[in-house]
């Protein structure tokens, strides 16, 4: 680049700088004004997400030593005995005729359904 164009260039520059700040200043200061409120709120927002970081760092620290604190020893002892589960599981078995399906407020789809997962539903039973 040669200084003639350098020296264009900073023409130009010049030209665009006295137009934004000397014939329209009115509006430049305005926008000086507007940037200078979006950085403060920038800086505002990001030292409250600073603090939110660190407050959630100390709570989550503090939780984890608390329930440290809490924990007990959970020790297996061989003298406990087995849990003893019923060898007999009863389900219900329920069917509904058409009409039944059809009439049931919430809609035959729901009754269905409902059906399907009680016969599925299973307990113990001592019998």
């Amino acid at each position: 680049m040669t200084q003639f164009q350098q020296w264009c260039i900073w023409e130009v520059d010049q030209l665009a700088k006295d137009a934004i700040q000397v014939s329209h200043r009115s509006l430049y200061l305005k926008l000086q004004k507007a940037y200078v409120t979006v950085c403060r709120n920038r800086q505002d927002i990001l030292e409250v997400y600073n603090f939110w970081a660190f407050a959630s760092v100390k709570i989550l620290q503090q939780e984890a030593v608390s329930a440290k604190q809490r924990r007990q020893d959970n020790a297996f002892s061989p003298e406990v005995p087995a849990l003893s589960f019923a060898s007999r599981v009863s389900y219900l078995q329920r069917n509904f005729s058409d009409d039944q399906l059809l009439a049931f407020a919430w809609g035959p789809v729901f009754l269905w359904r409902l059906q399907w997962w009680f016969a599925h539903l299973g307990w113990p039973t001592p019998y």
